[in-house]
C-alpha cells in the first residue's frame, strides 16, 4: 500500500477488523514497527512463509502441474517513476539496481523460489541457487527460461543430475551458420517446443503485476534492508494470489497471517 511506519500506524488504529485478523490486541507504535522489521523480519523468516505459502498451493493445485518458469528484473533504487526521470533529465543507471531472480509456478501463478542481489550482472549467477531451492519446495518437472539463461552447462545440470526438462532458447554463443556442437541445445534448434514455451509468459505477467500492486522501486536505504523489501513483496504476492483464489481462509490456521504481518 505504499504506506510508511506511521501511517501503517494511523491505519491499524482506524481499522478494527484488520486488527482483528492479524490477531492484534493493541495497535503497535511506529517506532515498534521499524525494530521489527530491521531486527525480526529476516530472510530466514521470509523463506519460511515462502514455503509454507507454496505448500498451501500445492494442496488446492492439480499434483501434474508442475513447470516453473525463471526470469529477473530490476527495481530502482529511487522511488521516482522513470517517467519523472525522463522529465527531469536524469539517466536512470545501471549500477543503481537491486536485481531479483524468481522461479514462478505456471498453472496457480505464485512464486516458489527468489534470489536478490546486486545488479545488473549475468543471470547465470543466481540461476543456481534459484533452482536449488525451487526444488525443495516444489518437485518441478519442466523448467522455462530465456536466452539469459542458456549454456550448455545449465542443460546438463537441470536434465542429467536433477532429471527435469530445460526449454532454454539456444541463442547464447551460437554460431551464425550452422548447428551447435552441445546435444541439447541442438535438440532444441533443431525442434523447439513453441508450444511448451509459450506458458513463460506467466513469468512476465507475475513480475508486472508485483511492480504494479507493490511498486517498482526499493525505498530502503541499506542494502540488506532493500534486500528483505525485495523478498517481502514476493511473500506478499503470494499471500495475495491465495486471497484471488479463495485459499484466505486456510492462511490462519497455517499462522501465516501473523508471521507476515
Amino acid at each position: 500500500m505504499h504506506l510508511d511506519y506511521r501511517r501503517a500506524e494511523a491505519l491499524l488504529a482506524s481499522a478494527r477488523e484488520l486488527r482483528a485478523a492479524l490477531g492484534l490486541h493493541a495497535v503497535p507504535d511506529h517506532s515498534t514497527l521499524w525494530w521489527f522489521s530491521r531486527h525480526k523480519v529476516t530472510p530466514r523468516l521470509l523463506a519460511w512463509i515462502l514455503t509454507a505459502t507454496v505448500r498451501l498451493f500445492q494442496r488446492a493445485a492439480s499434483p501434474c502441474s508442475c513447470m516453473v518458469a525463471v526470469d529477473s528484473t530490476g527495481f530502482a533504487r529511487a522511488p521516482a517513476s522513470p517517467y519523472f526521470q525522463l522529465r527531469a533529465g536524469t539517466r536512470h543507471r545501471a549500477r543503481t539496481w537491486l536485481k531479483w531472480s524468481v522461479a514462478v509456478w505456471t498453472d496457480p501463478l505464485v512464486l516458489c523460489g527468489q534470489v536478490a542481489d546486486r545488479g545488473p550482472r549475468g543471470d547465470h549467477v543466481e540461476f543456481r541457487p534459484l533452482v536449488e531451492q525451487t526444488l525443495a519446495r516444489l518437485p518441478l518437472t519442466r523448467l522455462l527460461a530465456d536466452g539469459g539463461y542458456d549454456s550448455a552447462a545449465n542443460h546438463r545440470w537441470l536434465r542429467e543430475e536433477l532429471g527435469i526438462e530445460s526449454i532454454i532458447p539456444p541463442v547464447a554463443g551460437r554460431p551464425a551458420r550452422g548447428l551447435t556442437r552441445h546435444p541439447y541445445r541442438r535438440q532444441l534448434q533443431l525442434a523447439f517446443p513453441r508450444k511448451a514455451y509459450g506458458q513463460r509468459w506467466r513469468v512476465e505477467t507475475f513480475i508486472s503485476v508485483v511492480k504494479r500492486r507493490f511498486g517498482g522501486a526499493v525505498t530502503a536505504p541499506n542494502y540488506w534492508q532493500q534486500v528483505k523489501q525485495t523478498l517481502l513483496r514476493g511473500v506478499t504476492y503470494n499471500l495475495y494470489r491465495a486471497v484471488q483464489l479463495g485459499l484466505s481462509v486456510h492462511l490462519v490456521s497455517h499462522g501465516l497471517s501473523k508471521a507476515a504481518a
